[in-house]
């Protein structure tokens, strides 16, 4: 299946004189990493695990707290990725 956000990015590199070729430092990517699993855990905790914890009190106490631990960490990935896009340090 063809994805034209690659080409899009392919373009945007290349305008703006990006190397596509050098990595993400680790951080970055962990960053990135992270975010992505917090939100996607996030997100199944909401649309799934809560309404099937319904039957039992201490279960659905339990995804409740993980939710708002889990939002938590959203939060704070979101925060150090933006510092590092406005330091400039986003590489």
């Amino acid at each position: 299946m063809y994805n034209g956000n690659i080409r899009i990015m392919q373009r945007s590199a290349r305008y703006y004189n990006i190397p596509s070729t050098i990595p993400m430092k680790n951080h970055n990517y962990d960053i990135v990493k992270m975010l992505f699993a917090a939100l996607d855990d996030s997100h199944r905790i909401e649309k799934y695990y809560l309404e099937d914890s319904k039957a039992c009190a201490q279960c659905h106490e339990v995804f409740v707290k993980m939710k708002q631990d889990i939002d938590g960490h959203v939060e704070m990935l979101r925060a150090e990725l933006v510092r590092h896009a406005k330091e400039d340090s986003f590489n």
